[in-house]
């Protein structure tokens, strides 16, 4: 169901290869004054928790 998280299988990539990706950065919730961008829209720090908690309880 679209409520199921569901783990990737590892990538299988060559040991040599050095990645850096700064998409999965954890950056202190201080320094995010703008908003969260997601699939959603981009949402004020604020509203983020509601709006998951409205989307876990069947809400669009």
């Amino acid at each position: 169901s679209p409520s199921t998280w569901r783990r990737r299988a590892p990538a299988a990539t060559p040991r040599c290869i050095d990645v850096w990706n700064p998409a999965f950065d954890v950056t202190p919730h201080d320094l995010i004054t703008g908003g969260i961008v997601t699939e959603w829209g981009v949402l004020p720090p604020g509203d983020l928790l509601r709006e998951l908690a409205d989307r876990a309880a069947g809400g669009q």
